[in-house]
């Protein structure tokens, strides 16, 4: 059996209980890895390969998860994951070379994409804060004019009033609009949302 067939006979909630962690409900649970309080931030699928922390933006099968709870190499990990599914390691074969390039190509992907959704939530961040800020000068320039306007009555014509207003009231808008997407950006709990709006924006929408 190769790794990756022993890696089969072990679901991930078995995994996660052998090392101390509650598999939690509908596959997200703590993460072991960088050892986190929050319940959901640890996602695996009994039918995928891989798990995730949106987190500490761990990606894995595993094997590479016990390496990384138990710190241990990669044999090591390979007889305490055969333990656990009641594998022999003596039907242990190694991996032929089309079963390696076709491991690397899964990781490259991988890594990719991981890339390309850290670089989408970084660029997605700055500009939320542009516009922030853009909104917050806007409201501020609109306070200024019409606390002066009102101070001083007749200072401004009363179409002039009504723009300042307008303008406050977009700004005001604007900026509720914002909040609750800077908090999706902001906080570790919305990490799987972000996930799917990434998701949904390179997919075009779909």
């Amino acid at each position: 059996m190769s790794p990756r067939e022993i890696a089969e006979q072990v679901s991930w909630a078995i995994l996660l209980e052998e090392v101390g962690v509650d598999p939690g409900r509908r596959g997200r649970t703590y993460c072991a890895i960088h050892k986190g309080h929050n319940g959901t931030t640890f996602l695996y699928n009994e039918g995928a390969r891989y798990a995730h922390c949106f987190n500490c933006n761990w990606n894995g099968d595993k094997l590479a998860f016990l390496q990384a709870v138990l710190a241990i190499d990669f044999k090591t990990a390979l007889v305490h994951l055969a333990r656990i599914g009641g594998v022999q390691l003596g039907d242990y074969r190694r991996p032929t070379k089309q079963e390696q390039r076709h491991l690397q190509a899964s990781r490259t992907a991988l890594a990719a994409t991981r890339d390309a959704y850290e670089q989408w939530c970084h660029k997605r961040w700055r500009l939320l804060c542009q516009w922030n800020e853009k909104l917050l000068a806007e409201k501020s320039d609109a306070d200024l004019v019409l606390h002066l306007a009102q101070k001083d009555q007749g200072s401004l014509p009363a179409e002039e009033i009504t723009k300042w207003e307008k303008q406050k009231q977009i700004a005001e808008s604007g900026l509720e609009c914002l909040a609750w997407e800077l908090d999706i950006f902001h906080y570790r709990q919305y990490a799987a949302l972000r996930f799917k709006m990434w998701e949904w924006e390179v997919g075009g929408g779909i």
